[in-house]
């Protein structure tokens, strides 16, 4: 299993939040699998990240290849999406850094 870090633009991060939209279509340039995680990371129109930082987590389902979607590019189900907090760690704690809560 993967985790895969991916930027996602508005309205589409809200739609994927809401349940509205249950798929993902990519460039293949990190081999999503079925079973691999996706942490989608809200940006503006312009690709940089909002604030405050608003974060989902999702289970890649189906992965699907071909059949009309261009040579290079995957279509992926996003199963159990839930929104998650960074949680910002001190550097005196024993891990240091960001992680994420549900």
């Amino acid at each position: 299993m993967s985790i895969h870090a991916i930027k996602l633009q508005q309205p589409f991060f809200d739609a994927v939040l809401d349940g509205s939209k249950t798929f993902e279509v990519r460039l293949n340039d990190r081999d999503y699998r079925e079973g691999d995680v996706v942490i989608l990371i809200e940006v503006d129109h312009d690709g940089k990240q909002v604030t405050p930082t608003r974060i989902v987590k999702a289970d890649i389902g189906f992965v699907l290849e071909g059949y009309g979607l261009k040579k290079g590019y995957v279509a992926f189900s996003l199963l159990n999406v839930k929104e998650c907090v960074p949680k910002c760690y001190d550097s005196d704690d024993d891990y240091g850094g960001i992680g994420l809560t549900d």
